[in-house]
């Protein structure tokens, strides 16, 4: 079966707000509706730790292009909103002494974010090349991620080298000249290199010890990057805890956001050792469980939003899982935070 990478829930966060300020409300869930993605993922700051699959990613950018009228999508986004619309993938870097720090950072902060792209430092001469490590494709989503992430690269290094700077130039391996690459091209303000085997950006070597031009804004201190998701049951378990958000999870429409169909994707579960059910089983009890904790609702209530249709349904479900009844899960969780404090 082939690969589904999957990308951090974060990396669509900048396309929902553009959207939300060009469109308005409906225009999101346009947005996400055609990206196959629940509506409670507008607000995205709550699900850091979620993934989604690359394939939404995409659906997501080309779906905001439309909804906000705008061709060079990727590249408009750097313009509105500079480095954060790479969502967390440079919240670290930007932080560094200095620029190459900063690239490093960037590096490793991109393999966190996706198990299907990543950057990398490349030369030990007069050049460093800061390549695009990916196979993402031709699709317009595609093209436009990797625009935004070229451009997002080049705002990075300007934090470092004033907002005049601009690279020897930019590699790509678009075949020819398009739309969005020339609104990179004028954004980078250096030529683009047409028909490569990767993109990638290139600069004076000198300028990786280059410190910050300009203060940074004080941000928060980042959360660690959680790996993504490799293994078809644990991007399988992402989709689940995915469609719980926003309405029962069904096998069919697991597939179909994988591209694949029911019976593929059953007959794959089954070769790892389990089940649809069983997975859908677990993340709702998994979903039950952190509502005890966090919340003071009742059980029948946190049943309902669990996905299941009474207090007993859940407390049949959980017992087999957690040994324990859901009041008895509770209460004991009540009673280590208290000996906690």
């Amino acid at each position: 079966m082939r690969s589904f990478p999957m990308v951090s829930a974060s990396s669509i966060g900048p396309s929902v707000r553009y959207v939300a300020k060009q469109a308005g409300c409906s225009g999101v869930e346009g947005v996400l509706r055609r990206a196959r993605l629940p509506l409670e993922m507008a607000g995205v700051a709550q699900h850091d730790e979620r993934y989604i699959p690359l394939r939404s990613l995409f659906l997501v950018l080309e779906a905001a292009s439309d909804a906000a009228n705008v061709r060079d999508f990727g590249v408009e986004l750097v313009h509105e909103r500079g480095i954060a619309s790479a969502g967390s993938l440079f919240r670290d870097a930007e932080r560094a002494p200095e620029l190459g720090s900063a690239l490093e950072s960037a590096c490793r902060g991109s393999r966190a974010y996706s198990n299907h792209w990543h950057f990398e430092v490349v030369g030990s001469g007069a050049a460093r090349r800061i390549g695009l490590a990916t196979s993402l494709g031709s699709s317009r989503g595609a093209r436009q991620l990797t625009d935004l992430l070229l451009a997002a690269l080049v705002s990075l290094m300007r934090r470092f080298t004033g907002s005049a700077w601009h690279p020897i130039r930019i590699e790509t391996d678009a075949a020819s000249d398009t739309s969005s690459s020339a609104a990179l091209e004028h954004f980078a303000g250096c030529p683009l290199v047409y028909g490569q085997s990767t993109a990638g950006v290139v600069l004076d070597a000198g300028l990786c010890r280059a410190g910050t031009a300009r203060a940074v804004e004080k941000a928060e201190v980042a959360e660690p990057l959680l790996a993504p998701p490799n293994d078809l049951t644990s991007v399988v378990r992402e989709l689940i805890r995915l469609c719980l958000l926003d309405t029962d999870c069904s096998l069919l429409l697991v597939a179909r956001t994988l591209g694949v169909s029911a019976r593929t994707l059953q007959r794959e579960l089954n070769r790892s050792g389990c089940t649809f059910r069983r997975l859908v089983v677990a993340e709702r009890c998994a979903r039950a469980a952190e509502l005890l904790v966090e919340t003071r609702s009742a059980i029948g209530d946190i049943a309902l939003s669990s996905g299941y249709s009474s207090h007993n349904h859940l407390a049949r479900a959980f017992k087999r899982l957690e040994r324990v009844s859901p009041g008895q899960y509770r209460s004991r969780a009540r009673y280590r935070s208290r000996a906690g404090d």
